[in-house]
């Protein structure tokens, strides 16, 4: 009895591990394609008394972003698509006081 309890239960876990193995992909990405898209994107970030005019209270800076790169990769194995984004890169920072 305790012997064919431990052999369903190793052939239980024997299917287990091989279920596992194969649901698991060890990923092999291959880039697609490489988009540098530009766009302007503007946000405000606030200057606490760094700013490059010698202001020394708090204010806003408006910083205006372009150039965004995109890249495309493809999973060589299961086929599964993903996109990677860059941050944007600043391109100006304007003092508002």
């Amino acid at each position: 009895m305790k012997r064919t309890i431990g052999l369903i239960l190793a052939v239980i876990l024997l299917i287990s591990m091989i279920g596992t193995a194969l649901a698991t992909c060890q990923h092999n990405w291959f880039t697609v394609s490489t988009l540098r898209k530009t766009m302007k994107y503007e946000y405000y970030r606030v200057c606490n008394g760094d700013c490059y005019n010698g202001i020394t209270k708090p204010h806003f800076h408006k910083v205006i972003t372009a150039t965004v790169t995109e890249t495309i990769s493809l999973c060589t194995k299961c086929g599964e698509v993903k996109k990677i984004y860059s941050n944007p890169v600043p391109v100006k920072e304007i003092c508002t006081w």
